[in-house]
């Protein structure tokens, strides 16, 4: 029998206070997710309405050479996804050959 913790897994996990400023809302961060710096950029999410905090500024993807030049630049190992089972060689016969 696994024991748990009552210590949240995760910041998702982890509701905190939102407190209101005038026309601003600030929220505390605990210490474990403190950011270094001055400036912490804010990003919305389109589909989901989340918002995102990070100490990065967001990069968004304008051009295809860009798209292009972030999959030339991932570390991903060339036989990544060889074992699906829509992998299969293409059969250049048409699909009622086998049908007489």
């Amino acid at each position: 029998m696994s024991q748990r913790s009552s210590r949240p897994n995760s910041i998702a996990d982890r509701p905190l206070p939102l407190e209101s400023d005038g026309d601003s809302q600030i929220i505390r961060l605990p210490n474990d997710v403190h950011f270094d710096g001055e400036t912490v950029y804010l990003t919305r999410d389109d589909r989901t309405g989340d918002v995102i905090l990070s100490q990065r500024p967001p990069k968004p993807v304008k051009t295809w050479d860009e798209l292009f030049a972030l999959f030339d630049a991932a570390d991903v190992p060339p036989d990544f996804m060889d074992e699906r089972p829509m992998n299969v060689p293409f059969d250049p016969r048409g699909i009622f050959d086998d049908e007489r």
